[in-house]
């Protein structure tokens, strides 16, 4: 217990504080928050919430650091759903409601110590982490990432001996929406068995260290309050959910809203889905709302936290501090005692325990890596520059720089920008373009009508076709949702006066020098907003083996690009976990690992200048064609979202 004063309110004290936190959780501390003005003038209530904790944390503890041979504690303190939940300051507040029956005396709790022993390693505050089985200094760690995309998910092995990664893909899965009357949802049932299976296949390769999970942002399931999932999660490609963007400026207002949070507008966020879920069964008896990486890794270990890179992209989580802004959740409907706890990214979650350790055959430590794919990715950039921008390039193209504060201001607001969360204590400032989707969707129509063409065979069909050609907006809103996206794109040309391509080389090579123009136009904003000059853009995720579109985005910024590794996410999930074990003491030692395990492919701009002079009129006539789309139609009609599926 620690009484303290106003400091803690400080931007650099609660970072410092996040650390903090993280420390103890790490050992096993619950840390829970009280205004000062609630310990002066509601004392009681605040016993009351302590005991409530203590309670809990009694039968978690010492089912946590169970001998073997103990049986479990059984819950006995479950907590009333309708009693009010206690108010909130701040990071890591009381959590949930209380009952003011629980009385506990003493709690004793039996911690062996070889449970506790492993590496450690440095944190901003001079404290440190352990993880508990890591392999010790000098020896090979084996670490497992599961790493989902909208596509696809997959399970990697990385063997790190202190300086050098190497990788190796055990298991891949599909990743298939299942589309129902009322919408698109994710199965998300399949991508636990397919985690089992990958945590099977990783224990049957070899000794494994620990665990780690990424995916997507934004979407979200719901439990109640036995922990049971309320429903499939939806899809965040839902056209229900384009009107709530007007709806949710409504309710706080644009501004403010950017201002506490400083969160891009988009309708697939998770402010958005929750507002077109308002007054829905489910979300009247949700006790715990998990991200999609959050849930699963509930399923493996039991403990409902958030990792704070994934919960900053949700709209619901403060800019200022590590902490969610409880009035904006009620804004969108819903209960703020439903957000779970925070963690930040190497943090250890706990081991596999329960039925999942059966179905995985092991109770291998699960630790909190940066489950927000694009941080894990971002993370994994070897650059040795701070001057550097990123393309995240896969189904979503996230283009942005680095940085140590969030940018608020009008520029950023007015550019659409985004400040998310990235490991070690950085924020991204960046904008989410419409990516790879596009070539996506054409594959997928294209093979309907009998043409199976590859991503190489596009690639190079588009390298034999006309250069300088039609372009397209890629954050259309017509372009979101799955369907017919050759006829799309033909459309978007017909209606701003230009050719429509007619082939499927003609079509990708729009949507390549598309997607080039979209990150020289974010990369311009972006500048603009934080005054940090970019010298150097690196590309990485699936789009950094496409060259065609590296070289088209080294001309369209006049910028070298650095392309790779593939694999970034995959990395970052992996070196987070070494971080954890005590093997990497910082993020410019990750990098630097990952520079000394990967090759680069570096594009420079074609300096000609005939070519210097076509880009720019390609630049301008793109520049031209985006503002007239967003000038002459704002909103969509949903009924045009919900063509050609």
């Amino acid at each position: 217990m620690e009484l303290d004063g106003g400091v803690h309110a400080r931007l650099d004290v609660r970072e410092q504080d996040a650390w903090r936190k993280a420390w103890l959780v790490s050992h096993a501390f619950r840390v829970v928050r009280y205004p000062n003005e609630q310990v002066l003038t509601d004392i009681d209530a605040v016993l009351t919430n302590l005991r409530s904790h203590l309670a809990t944390r009694q039968r978690e503890l010492a089912n946590r650091f169970l001998i073997p041979g103990q049986p479990r504690i059984p819950d006995q303190h479950q907590q009333p759903r309708n009693n009010p939940p206690l108010r909130r300051s701040g990071e890591g507040p009381g959590e949930g409601s209380f009952d003011g029956a629980v009385r506990v005396d003493w709690v004793f709790i039996r911690i062996p110590y070889h449970r506790l022993e492993g590496p450690r390693v440095s944190r901003p505050n001079d404290s440190s982490v352990s993880l508990p089985h890591s392999s010790p200094d000098g020896a090979t760690a084996s670490y497992l990432a599961i790493d989902l995309g909208a596509e696809s998910g997959r399970a990697i092995t990385g063997r790190f001996d202190g300086e050098q990664l190497t990788l190796s893909e055990l298991h891949r899965f599909a990743n298939t929406p299942v589309r129902l009357p009322d919408g698109l949802y994710w199965d998300v049932l399949a991508l636990y068995r397919e985690t089992v299976a990958s945590i099977r296949a990783g224990r049957a390769a070899g000794p494994v260290d620990s665990v780690g999970i990424d995916g997507w942002a934004v979407d979200y399931g719901l439990l109640d309050r036995d922990g049971v999932l309320l429903g499939s999660p939806l899809h965040y490609r839902n056209p229900r959910f384009e009107p709530m963007v007007a709806e949710l400026a409504q309710c706080v207002g644009a501004t403010e809203l950017y201002r506490r949070t400083g969160i891009q507008s988009l309708s697939i966020n998770t402010t958005c889905q929750l507002l077109a879920q308002r007054g829905s069964p489910a979300l009247a008896a949700a006790d715990r709302l998990l991200l999609i990486p959050d849930l699963l890794r509930f399923w493996l270990t039991g403990e409902a936290t958030a990792e704070v890179t994934n919960a900053s992209t949700t709209q619901l989580l403060s800019a200022h501090e590590i902490g969610w802004d409880g009035s904006i959740a009620t804004a969108v409907g819903i209960d703020p005692a439903i957000l779970p706890p925070l963690v930040v990214p190497g943090t250890t979650s706990g081991p596999v325990s329960g039925p999942a350790a059966g179905e995985c055959g092991s109770s291998i430590p699960v630790v909190v890596v940066a489950s927000h794919d694009t941080a894990s990715a971002v993370a994994a950039i070897p650059a040795t520059t701070n001057t550097f921008g990123y393309v995240s390039s896969g189904t979503w193209s996230l283009v942005g720089i680095e940085l140590r504060e969030p940018t608020l201001n009008d520029a950023a607001l007015g550019a659409n920008l985004t400040n998310e969360r990235g490991v070690d204590g950085t924020f991204r400032l960046l904008k989410n373009v419409i990516g790879l989707w596009l070539l996506q969707e054409c594959r997928r129509t294209w093979r309907r009508e009998g043409q199976d063409l590859s991503y190489d065979t596009l690639r190079e069909m588009a390298r034999a076709a006309p250069p300088f050609g039609s372009l397209i907006d890629p954050d259309d809103p017509r372009l979101l949702p799955p369907g017919d996206m050759p006829a799309r794109i033909r459309l978007f040309c017909h209606e701003t006066g230009q050719t429509p391509p007619a082939t499927p080389g003609e079509t990708t090579r729009c949507i390549l020098e598309s997607l080039a123009c979209a990150y020289r136009s974010a990369f311009d904003a972006i500048r603009a907003a934080s005054g940090q000059a970019v010298t150097e853009i690196h590309v990485v995720g699936g789009g950094s083996r496409n060259d065609l579109l590296c070289q088209l985005t080294a001309n369209a910024t006049g910028l070298p690009v650095l392309a790779g590794p593939v694999e970034a996410t995959a990395i970052g999930n992996l070196l987070v976990q070494a971080m954890a074990a005590g093997r990497i003491g910082s993020l410019r030692e990750l990098r630097e690992v990952v520079g000394q395990s990967t090759s680069i492919s570096t594009y420079h701009p074609t300096n000609d200048g005939t070519t210097r002079s076509r880009w720019a009129e390609h630049r301008d006539r793109f520049d031209r064609i985006s503002a007239t789309r967003r000038s002459a139609d704002q909103s969509i009609p949903d009924s045009t979202l919900e063509t050609s599926r």
